[in-house]
């Protein structure tokens, strides 16, 4: 190291630090009443398509639980001594979960209604696809009899609710088609459309965010890196411990923000009141965090704020 110049333990020491307390019971309670209002109550202010409510409640807890995982993980209290240092180190990919959330409610709310039944029935047709693969292959097991069974009726069932009579020549791309992947969405198509400001916030959080949690989730280059890099030194000197601090803390809060994200999507469009709430963590993130400040400016602060008049 040449003279003069700080190494990383000498420089995560310097960064300034913010205590979870500070935010995290703000968040959680959002979370935790966000999910509770969309089991209970739908907003009146607009007419609810059947199954939004159960799909938002879904991922958005889903998402919660994700979070709390990593939120475990990563914490220092209750002290646990198998919770190693090391494991934040494969968390990266639990971002990317909820960040596929975000993607997935924002391109939702376009057209709830129309957008909510093409997911139900892109699910239904996973459901259908899997059978058919399952039965091909084991239907004559009679070990495989009661799932096969079970599975079947799980899949009627839900083409029933649905309105789907499904006939052999029926082409499940036009009753059942597919429901795009993030990047997808993220893309003008002549399939579907999405207003530019919903574009412009997909496009942003792909750039941003989505690329490098997926290289992390395939382990390519960089992601590859970030995951194992930590591991190789097996002295673990004060430099080797404070990369893995960073890589600790830089986790929960890409996870806290992907979960800030979602949930304020929900709260501006649905108008829950936690709006007050959602703002304070994302003033208190983005003082320390200048990827959450950015995303906050571009993409939140003027929604937040007509929201509010």
């Amino acid at each position: 190291m040449s003279k003069g110049r700080k190494g990383p333990a000498e420089r995560f020491k310097a960064i300034p630090k913010l205590e979870a307390d500070v935010f995290v019971p703000q968040l959680a309670n959002a979370l935790e009443a966000l999910g509770n209002r969309l089991e209970r109550e739908w907003p009146a202010t607009i007419p609810e398509p059947p199954g939004s409510a159960t799909l938002l409640r879904t991922l958005v807890l889903a998402s919660g639980n994700t979070w709390r995982t990593v939120r475990y993980v990563c914490a220092d209290l209750p002290k646990d001594p198998a919770r190693k240092i090391e494991y934040a180190l494969a968390l990266v990919p639990l971002a990317r979960v909820i960040l596929e959330a975000v993607f997935t409610v924002v391109f939702l709310f376009e057209d709830l209604p129309g957008r909510t039944e093409w997911f139900w029935k892109s699910a239904w047709r996973d459901v259908h696809e899997e059978y058919a693969r399952l039965e091909a292959e084991y239907g004559a097991d009679p070990t495989w009899t009661d799932w096969l069974s079970e599975m079947r009726n799980l899949r009627d069932a839900r083409a029933q609710l649905m309105g789907i009579g499904l006939k052999p020549r029926d082409s499940l791309r036009k009753i059942a088609p597919w429901w795009p992947l993030p990047g997808a969405m993220a893309k003008p198509s002549n399939e579907w459309t999405l207003s530019q400001d919903r574009l412009s916030r997909l496009h942003y959080l792909e750039e941003q965010f989505y690329g490098q949690f997926s290289a992390s989730a395939h382990l390519k280059g960089p992601g590859l890196s970030r995951s194992a890099a930590a591991l190789l030194d097996r002295k673990r000197d004060a430099d080797a411990a404070a990369l893995l601090e960073k890589s600790r803390s830089d986790v929960f809060g890409e996870s806290t923000t992907m979960l800030l994200a979602l949930l304020s999507e929900v709260e501006l469009e649905l108008g829950y009141g936690h709006a007050e709430q959602l703002r304070y963590v994302w003033t208190v993130l983005g003082d320390l965090l200048g990827y959450v400040k950015d995303l906050y400016e571009r993409h939140y602060r003027t929604r937040f704020e007509k929201n509010k008049r």
